[in-house]
């Protein structure tokens, strides 16, 4: 059986204001980046599902799939597991 982690990163951060929340700095890095490193400790094979190409572009080592901005968070998870 295969497992790969799936990293949802295409949501719009609406309740976050102008910025985009995945893209904001934490201890140094963008937040995105933890989650993403989280996954790549414990999983060889990841896949993260986007919106932007800015966030895309933290994510080095994961198979990106592109869904539209502002797409229903079920869609994203639809693009991951079809990944």
């Amino acid at each position: 059986m295969r497992t790969v982690g799936i990293l949802l990163a295409a949501g719009a951060s609406r309740r976050f204001g102008d910025a985009d929340k995945l893209l904001a700095e934490a201890r140094g890095r963008p937040l995105v980046s933890h989650a993403a490193r989280a996954l790549a400790d414990v999983l060889p094979e990841r896949v993260a599902v986007v919106s932007s190409a800015e966030v895309g572009a933290v994510l080095a080592g994961f198979r990106l799939v592109r869904i539209p901005p502002g797409s229903a968070q079920s869609r994203a998870l639809h693009a991951g597991l079809a990944a």
